[in-house]
Order: C-alpha cells, then sequence, then structure tokens
C-alpha cells in the first residue's frame, strides 16, 4: 500500500510542478486528464469542458488511440453520463459503467 501511495504522490508531484510551469490552457487540461488517469489506473480517462449551453467547449480524452475514437464515432456525446453530468454541478460518477447510465436503464451517484 505504501509504495502505491509513494507512485501516485510522485506521480501527483510531477503533473503540479508541469501544469504550473505550462501558460497554453489546453496543455494544461490535457495533462491533468492524462494524470487523473494515471492516478486512478485506468484505462481510458476524458475531461469535459461545458459551454454553458448543454454542450462541451471542449471535450480530451486520455488512453485512447485515435483508431478507438474513430469507431466510436463523433464526441462528445450530451445523453447518457455525459448528459446527466452536463445537469449538474456536482461530481457525478458512474455506480458501475457508462453503458448501464441512468438513460439506458443503469444508475449514477452524485458525491456531495
Amino acid at each position: 500500500m505504501v509504495e502505491h501511495e509513494t507512485k501516485a504522490f510522485e506521480a501527483l508531484s510531477e503533473a503540479v510542478l508541469h501544469i504550473a510551469s505550462e501558460t497554453n490552457l489546453d496543455t494544461v487540461l490535457q495533462k491533468l486528464v492524462e494524470s487523473a488517469r494515471e492516478l486512478a489506473g485506468a484505462r481510458y480517462a476524458a475531461l469535459g469542458v461545458p459551454d454553458g449551453r448543454g454542450g462541451f467547449a471542449k471535450f480530451l480524452t486520455a488512453g485512447m488511440t485515435p483508431k478507438l475514437i474513430e469507431k466510436i464515432g463523433p464526441l462528445p456525446r450530451t445523453h447518457g453520463l455525459l448528459g446527466a453530468m452536463l445537469g449538474t454541478r456536482l461530481p457525478t460518477a458512474p455506480t458501475t459503467s457508462a453503458t448501464t447510465h441512468a438513460s439506458s436503464g443503469g444508475r449514477t451517484t452524485t458525491r456531495r
């Protein structure tokens, strides 16, 4: 457990240093999504910046190849889990997976 925590702290520290030295917003956001993916041990990660009109101004991914993105189709989508997240200011996490979101019969948990 300690080794995992040490690696996580090192990754977080590296991300903070990189972000603090960067002046380009798109680069900072991409580094954030990449660092979040690494820290969570996730295969994929995404970061959406709402545009205030029900969609996304920016949508960044990490861990997804161009071939996978092409297979998934146009990003971002504003229905399902992403639509639910756009409808609240609270952080939202799926309880199982995005394929079981409320719009397809699943559930989400809103964290307070």
